[in-house]
């Protein structure tokens, strides 16, 4: 498979893009919730998320916009460790991602996607720890999907049974985001 989708130009640099600002908590009041239709909740805080198995990968970081940044390296904690942590039901359908920004910030995918190869709930990138510009402390990456579905400053995984749209899909943004298949907008969904 080629690397680049269609559509796409590679960037060197890593452009900054949000739909709100960072609320900028700091780290010792930083929390993750992950809860709704799991059989363990949790509220994990900062040092606690980098307590658990970490996870080194490279992948690729497509936006919407256009740009993609290639071979990207990433440090977090896999979604497959974390799903052993809190047990999702066999009801939860939909993630619901929750940001700590200015524009109270969501984006939702079906939850099959956070089981596919390398998503990671990151803290680092290229070896520091994310900026906070580009969604530090953490963020979820979501390689096979645009990056607006994975959130900057994220806070909370919410589990859901049925499909909740978030920030930048009620403005008409594609709930699917599959880069391969250019799918930006709505109407890009029906491919």
């Amino acid at each position: 498979m080629e690397q680049l989708p269609p559509g796409q130009y590679t960037v060197n640099n890593w452009p900054v893009l949000s739909a709100g600002r960072s609320n900028k908590t700091p780290l010792e009041e930083w929390t993750l919730t992950i809860d709704g239709l799991v059989e363990n909740p949790v509220v994990l805080t900062y040092q606690q998320l980098l307590d658990l198995e970490p996870t080194n990968q490279k992948s690729d970081f497509h936006c919407v916009t256009t740009w993609s940044l290639l071979d990207t390296e990433w440090k977090g904690v896999s979604w497959a460790k974390l799903a052993e942590l809190v047990r999702p039901k066999p009801e939860a359908k939909y993630v619901l991602q929750h940001s700590n920004d200015t524009s109270d910030y969501t984006t939702g995918t079906e939850y099959s996607e956070l089981l596919k190869d390398k998503v990671l709930v990151a803290y680092e990138h290229n070896g520091e720890k994310i900026p906070t510009e580009h969604g530090g402390p953490i963020r979820l990456i979501l390689p096979q999907l645009y990056a607006y579905k994975s959130a900057k400053w994220l806070t909370r995984l919410e589990f859901l049974s049925e499909k909740k749209l978030g920030y930048w899909e009620i403005r008409g943004y594609s709930e699917l985001a599959n880069p391969w298949e250019e799918q930006r907008y709505t109407e890009d969904d029906k491919n």
